[in-house]
């Protein structure tokens, strides 16, 4: 049985290309993500999703089919990142207030990124709700 979710209030901030803010996509904490486009006429922005193994992990060979590894760590306190293998499509309430200001993708990494914004992107709840009413 899935859970009731509320509306969620007013936002703080405004959300910029190229920033990173938590992703409410379906998990119990949501992932970081990188804002990649936006269009602020019909509140959508698409972005990447980031995540991290331990150094435990690692060498335990945990597997996550849905990620990719990244070259270099998005930030110094995760021992390996990975990214998201389908970029993210939501609204405003599908992302958090708050701005991740300790993590940047590396230019070495950039070409992953581009693989992996020419996918088929997984869409957000509140996204989901606004098509089912627009029907």
């Amino acid at each position: 049985m899935s859970r009731k979710r509320k509306k969620p209030k007013k936002h703080k901030i405004k959300l910029v290309i190229g920033g990173y803010y938590n992703v409410h996509d379906g998990s119990p904490s949501g992932h970081p993500g990188q804002i990649t486009d936006a269009n602020y006429e019909d509140d959508i922005y698409l972005c990447v999703t980031l995540g991290s193994l331990t150094e435990e992990e690692v060498k335990n060979g945990t597997k996550r089919k849905d990620f990719l590894f990244l070259s270099v760590k998005t930030s110094s306190d995760v021992y390996k990142s990975l990214i998201n293998k389908r970029p993210f499509l939501g609204t405003r309430d599908d992302y958090g207030d708050v701005e991740y200001i300790n993590i940047k993708i590396s230019e070495k990494d950039y070409n992953i990124v581009k693989d992996v914004l020419t996918k088929k992107p997984r869409i957000g709840f509140w996204l989901k709700q606004r098509n089912k009413l627009n029907k």
